[in-house]
């Protein structure tokens, strides 16, 4: 895969020591000219969601998981439910007291 490199690769952050130390990081990381360089095959990225990297929306990646689910289960009966619906839909059919 071949990503084209942006002129700010953290728009979102501030500009500061932080992100200039990472961005000096990853790119020591992913240059052959430097001693610390890593093989794309060898590189692994690592994420949490202790909210440092949230979504756009903001809106936890598992919430939007389940409502995807909630829609491909009842696909059939999907009529333009909104989210009352779906919240009851989950308290009848989906007890958590089990």
């Amino acid at each position: 895969m071949c990503v084209a490199a942006a002129s700010d690769p953290l728009p979102a952050w501030q500009a500061g020591a932080t992100k200039d130390s990472i961005v000096a990081f990853v790119a020591e990381l992913t240059d052959k000219g430097f001693p610390d360089y890593v093989l794309p095959a060898e590189r692994v990225a690592s994420f949490d969601n202790d909210g440092t990297l949230w979504s756009e929306k903001p809106v936890y990646f598992q919430l939007l998981f389940a409502i995807d689910r909630i829609k491909a289960v009842h696909a059939a009966n999907w009529r333009g439910w909104t989210v009352v619906d779906m919240k009851q839909d989950c308290i009848q059919n989906y007890p958590t007291d089990k």
